[in-house]
């Protein structure tokens, strides 16, 4: 049986991966569009 502490371990990483990812896309959709802005 998962643990509570260890359930919120999860969700926290899986957030995390999350807002990796769509800073990531966010950062290069913006150099895109500074290039295209030039």
């Amino acid at each position: 049986m998962i643990d509570e502490q260890q359930l919120i371990r999860v969700e926290l990483d899986a957030s995390h991966g999350f807002w990796v990812k769509f800073v990531k896309i966010y950062k290069k959709n913006r150099r895109n569009e500074n290039l295209r802005l030039l």
